[in-house]
């Protein structure tokens, strides 16, 4: 069974990084060991892979004006907090509206789906 995946964003000495693990800790401690100053700073986790990635994608290009390299970025406080606050979902960004919008859509569709499936077995073994 897969487990979660979580969106991270982390602080090193010259930037903070925006990425994905199925382990935190793990993750957190591989970059202590290049960097021991690196700490967390937030993070989300999610039971699907594609919905961490879709959030984490939605931040690269959000502040890829702010990119020093790959998923290192040069945030000022506010976009920290920023970033900070929608990990915590308490800010609630276009990409998170969309994201639940298609996942409700997705969701009603495919419970559509499951009973038109019933419906057809039912009918099948009536007749």
């Amino acid at each position: 069974m897969a487990g979660k995946t979580t969106v991270y964003f982390i602080q090193g000495l010259h930037g903070y990084k925006i990425g994905l693990t199925n382990s935190v800790r793990k993750r957190l401690s591989t970059f202590k060991t290049a960097n021991p100053h690196v700490r967390l700073i937030a993070n989300s986790a999610f039971m699907e892979r594609a919905t961490a990635s879709w959030l984490e994608q939605s931040l690269h290009i959000k502040y890829a004006h702010k990119r020093i390299s790959g998923e290192w970025f040069d945030l000022g406080p506010a976009e920290v907090n920023e970033v900070m606050e929608i990990l915590k979902g308490r800010l609630k960004t276009p990409v998170r509206s969309i994201q639940g919008l298609k996942l409700s859509f997705l969701a009603r569709l495919l419970g559509s789906l499951i009973l038109l499936i019933l419906l057809a077995i039912v009918l099948e073994s009536v007749s």
